[in-house]
């Protein structure tokens, strides 16, 4: 996730440029945007991911990173009581291979069924699951419309938030990469160092945890 992320941003930028958001012809802004249903495949991939990966719960929030190329992952941070205690995980799994060609543009599902996953659970302090939920609901909750070009379209990269809400569906909204502006990208930091710390040993974590809520507090900061 963290060399995908950094590769698409330089690349990213490029396309940008290019496409003339930068010049303000179609200025992008800094926020998140409502999930566009490009069509029927796209909507069945987005759900096929999300019942093979989205294995956990997300009350805290959710990233799915679809990448075109490398595995699809999904990254999850829930609260739950354990024994009248609150308790907090980050979950990261990830497909072995890539579900969207596997299943050849799904057209094959049953092909993409049949790839293993990877799953990394981690317990983090429930006070930094709480500044990320704060997070995910203010950026799911300032999502807004915004037209790509199409050139955009075709080589940048995608990323799809949610959160899980006590009453009514789910909160959700997509981000094309690059991020165009400091909340958007401080969001993908956060996202980030999320998968960062699902990989790190026991011993490495406390450290992340500590950049994840430094990134999550300041975020916070700019959203008010």
């Amino acid at each position: 996730m963290n060399i995908r992320f950094s590769m698409l941003t330089v690349a990213g930028a490029g396309v940008l440029a290019f496409a003339g958001v930068s010049s303000g012809s179609n200025p992008r802004g800094d926020h998140l945007s409502p999930l566009e249903r490009l069509d029927e495949r796209t909507t069945k991939y987005q759900e096929f991911l999300t019942t093979k990966l989205g294995i956990t719960p997300f009350n805290c929030g959710r990233v799915v990173d679809q990448p075109s190329f490398g595995s699809e992952s999904v990254v999850s941070v829930y609260s739950q009581t354990q024994n009248g205690r609150l308790v907090s995980y980050v979950s990261c799994v990830q497909a072995a291979e890539n579900l969207w060609q596997r299943s050849k543009s799904m057209h094959d599902v049953a092909n993409a069924q049949a790839v293993g996953i990877k799953r990394v659970d981690a317990e983090i302090p429930s006070a930094v699951a709480e500044h990320i939920k704060q997070v995910w609901m203010r950026m799911l909750r300032d999502r807004r419309p915004w037209k790509r070009p199409r050139l955009e379209f075709e080589l940048g990269g995608y990323l799809r938030f949610s959160i899980q809400q006590l009453h009514g569906p789910a909160l959700e909204a997509e981000l094309w990469l690059p991020p165009p502006g400091p909340k958007t990208q401080a969001l993908v930091k956060i996202s980030d160092a999320l998968w960062e710390y699902c990989k790190a040993t026991p011993a490495a974590r406390p450290a992340i945890a500590s950049k994840i809520d430094r990134e999550a507090t300041a975020l916070l900061a700019l959203l008010k």
